[in-house]
């Protein structure tokens, strides 16, 4: 699976065939069957790793159970009979091969915890580095803004009548823009 940006149903083979591997999570999202290759295993890897997270939580979803994985505790979740993850199964003696299954599949995706964690603290350091720089002076967003060009974006008067310009500007349109 692929965290990237397409319309439901859909994933990136659609729109690059060939260069990324991945199916849609619209059935999953849904708690519904999949209609997936039934030769493939439904797992889904997550990686969470934001700030305030120590490190990094990963989960690994098989059918209805969700196996958080991180240096704390493992978590097991059995969405079927708790879908508000209220209740951690994982030292539930019948969910112990499900445990010992989805500990393997998480340990085989993220082999060493010790090392990633402290790749996810170091960037988040240095983005708290960067923010507290940014928050000094004039503040920059950090994020993409983009230039608006307002001189179109309101009703001004440049000139034309204000019966045109009303008529352009309110709802419901009615037409195309009278000409100049």
């Amino acid at each position: 699976f692929t965290d990237l940006p397409c319309k439901p149903g859909q994933t990136w083979k659609d729109i690059i065939p060939g260069r990324i591997d991945g199916r849609s999570l619209k059935a999953v999202l849904q708690n519904a069957e999949t209609d997936s290759d039934p030769t493939k295993e439904d797992l889904i890897y997550v990686e969470y790793t934001s700030e305030m997270i120590p490190g990094g939580w990963y989960m690994v979803k098989k059918g209805y159970l969700k196996f958080i994985y991180s240096t704390s505790e493992p978590l097991l979740f059995d969405l079927k009979a708790d879908p508000k993850e209220m209740n951690n199964v994982v030292d539930q003696a019948e969910y112990k091969e499900s445990v010992a299954e989805l500990l393997a599949l998480a340990k085989a995706q993220w082999p060493d915890l010790t090392q990633l964690n402290e790749i996810i603290l170091q960037s988040q350091r240095s983005r708290r580095m960067i923010h507290q720089a940014m928050m000094s002076g004039k503040t920059t967003a950090w994020d993409f803004q983009p230039f608006e060009d307002t001189r179109n974006l309101y009703i001004r008067n440049n000139g034309q009548a204000l019966q045109d310009l009303e008529y352009i500007c309110r709802a419901p349109y009615r037409g195309a823009r009278p000409t100049k």
